[in-house]
């Protein structure tokens, strides 16, 4: 829209945005679920990962797209930081005992993380040089993520699962997960 010296498209992504905004969050994290028809939460599960993960990574952009001037933006990345810190952080019970961010259904949570939350790193180090983010996780993150590229083939998969307890590995893989669809989040974090 600013290229275009036109309001025409922002103003759709502004209405989309102020909805999602608007809804009701467990300490700013967005419920992965949002019905097109009604603009209310619909299912109960919170992630960073498949689906919800542009959410998280365009509050932070938006309000540097805006110059700082829409706080909005900046307040819903702050309290979502506070809310993924709460709720989401976990360290897995292998050697390495890797900083991963879970997800969490019904108030449990459920120790896994899809490659596309690598993204998170690179936003709390972009967040931290603009003083709205923590270096110190960005930096955990992204060696979690470099981890996930310890596999055979040297790719990682779409998901990865974390052993919670003490075991000899931080990492499985579930056949299911094993498939590698070429993400860029690592790479763009680091």
């Amino acid at each position: 829209s600013r290229a275009m010296k036109t309001t025409k498209y922002s103003a759709v992504a502004d209405k989309a945005m102020d909805v999602l905004l608007s809804l009701p969050k467990k300490d700013g994290l967005a419920d992965m679920f949002v019905s097109s028809r009604s603009g209310r939460s619909a299912g109960g599960r919170i992630t960073l990962g498949a689906r919800v993960d542009s959410y998280y990574e365009y509050l932070l952009k938006q309000w540097l797209q805006t110059g700082k001037s829409e706080d909005k933006f900046r307040r819903a990345w702050e309290d979502a930081v506070v809310g993924i810190k709460k709720h989401l952080v976990k360290t897995s019970g292998g050697p390495k005992k890797l900083t991963y961010i879970a997800e969490m259904e019904g108030g449990h949570s459920i120790p896994k993380m899809d490659h596309l939350v690598c993204f998170l790193a690179g936003s709390l180090a972009l967040g931290s040089v603009h003083g709205v983010g923590d270096i110190e996780l960005a930096k955990k993150i992204g060696e979690t993520c470099i981890e996930m590229y310890d596999t055979p083939a040297g790719l990682a998969p779409e998901i990865v699962h974390f052993h919670e307890h003490v075991d000899p590995k931080d990492i499985y893989i579930k056949t299911p997960d094993a498939h590698n669809l070429l993400r860029p989040e690592t790479v763009e974090s680091l």
